[in-house]
């Protein structure tokens, strides 16, 4: 996705398979019993078990997403104690907060996570800050939140196809009664309603 980064090493495929993540990506990986696929992130690893799935790992986000849409993944969480592993099946979701260090597994009610290749804007259950730093990768914009309170407040809100506007997810951000937004040319403010 935008603003991502996935690096490996000249021996990836040989007597390797490990990639790192800066952002997000989408995996859909034949799996090799020999050579298994292991993706590392800023807090995290995911090792493939014949799977498809999406990490959302950008560095400003508050949480490590992982979806799983087919197949299975060992997640492990680096944050915290260090010994968090979560073995996730079909459309369940392994979520780690970077600042509590703490994974917890979800079972996904909506669209894939995977959905953004589609155009899709998706964000189920998301903090504020998660919104604020995805719509500053999307569409450039600076954006500035006024309350610690906001930054956790979370949201559930879904554009689905490639129809939609900046000025139409701060609308529907604002409809929720639960932020006002400010836009002011290429910066978004949200403060308290």
């Amino acid at each position: 996705n935008s603003g991502s980064l996935l690096t490996y090493h000249q021996s990836f495929g040989i007597t390797e398979r490990n990639l790192t993540l800066s952002g997000e990506a989408y995996f859909n990986v034949r799996h090799d019993e020999k050579l298994p696929l292991n993706v590392h992130v800023n807090g995290a690893s995911i090792k493939d078990i014949g799977t498809k799935f999406n990490i959302n790992a950008h560095e400003n986000d508050d949480v490590i997403s992982v979806s799983l849409i087919e197949g299975c993944a060992e997640v492990r969480n680096h944050l915290g104690n260090g010994r968090e592993v979560a073995t996730l099946k079909e459309h369940q979701i392994a979520q780690i907060d970077r600042e509590e260090g703490r994974m917890r597994v979800l079972r996904q009610h909506s669209l894939p996570a995977s959905e953004w290749i589609n155009g899709a804007l998706i964000f189920d259950d998301a903090t504020l800050l998660t919104i604020a730093n995805e719509l500053s990768r999307r569409y450039g914009v600076s954006v500035m939140i006024d309350s610690e309170a906001l930054r956790s407040t979370r949201f559930y809100l879904y554009f689905v196809g490639k129809d939609y506007s900046l000025h139409d997810i701060l609308t529907s951000l604002q409809s929720t009664g639960k932020v006002r937004c400010e836009e002011d040319n290429s910066r978004i403010r949200f403060c308290e309603p």
